[in-house]
């Protein structure tokens, strides 16, 4: 009888350790590749938990199982609610590795122009014009 056993470590590496997004119109959303890679040779389940409002992971919302020595793409997706700075921790939760901690920056603006209706009714006039 022979017992065999290898060692392996339990971690899971991230390709960016904060993420700055800048300034984003309240309007609208910006997204951001993370990619994670199991160092482990063992299978980890994964999930980004407690995510607030303004922040969302995809695909599969931000839930999923990473293979041995497997790699992997998600979208970290900023979508300000209002006019604020942004200070922000997303929390990533690991079946073999545990938690880890990445900051998020971000800063949500007004949009320049806002219309009242989807419909515009303009005066006709021609090429230099000056129409109030």
């Amino acid at each position: 009888f022979t017992l065999r056993a290898q060692l392996t470590q339990g971690g899971v590496d991230l390709s960016e350790k904060k993420l700055d997004f800048g300034d984003c119109y309240v309007t609208e959303s910006i997204g951001r590749k993370l990619t994670l890679t199991n160092t482990s040779n063992l299978p980890q389940r994964f999930g980004f938990v407690n995510l607030p409002k303004s922040l969302d992971v995809q695909p599969m919302d931000g839930f999923g199982v990473l293979l041995g020595g497997e790699t992997r793409d998600v979208e970290v997706i900023f979508k300000p609610e209002s006019s604020v700075a942004y200070d922000l921790s997303l929390v990533l939760k690991t079946s073999v590795a545990g938690e880890s901690l990445i900051p998020i920056k971000g800063q949500g603006i007004e949009p320049p122009l806002v219309l009242s209706q989807s419909v515009l009714e303009l005066v006709p006039g021609a090429d230099g014009d000056v129409i109030t």
